[in-house]
């Protein structure tokens, strides 16, 4: 269901970027393509993590309790959601860099 879904809002954004190009000339192809890398990268060195993370736990604890399952379900995420952030802060993704930047500015003030 999920790939369904992900699939099917890639067709529709690949649709509207089709149709934008016709009503805006310069969208920073080469741009978006390059962010697009680093976002493939940037999952796929998840997705890595991830797999690697949940066959050491596996090997580790028996998951035979719901304590076990919900433990790695919440431990594989964290560790996924940290990786890509921190994939796109190798990568120098810039809208990385903006959300860091205006949450240093709240949090000085």
């Amino acid at each position: 269901m999920a790939l369904a879904f992900t699939l099917s809002k890639t067709v529709k954004v690949l649709g509207m970027y089709g149709l934008l190009t016709k009503k805006i000339v310069d969208l920073q192809f080469s741009h978006n393509l390059r962010f697009l890398g680093k976002m493939v990268v940037a999952v796929g060195t998840m997705i890595i993590v991830m797999s690697g993370y949940q066959g050491w736990f596996t090997s580790q604890f028996e998951l035979s309790s719901f304590f076990t399952k919900a433990l790695l379900i919440g431990s594989c995420g964290s560790i996924g959601v940290l990786t890509f952030f921190i994939a796109t802060i190798i990568f120098r993704v810039q809208e990385v860099h903006l959300v860091l930047q205006a949450t240093w500015k709240y949090v000085r003030r």
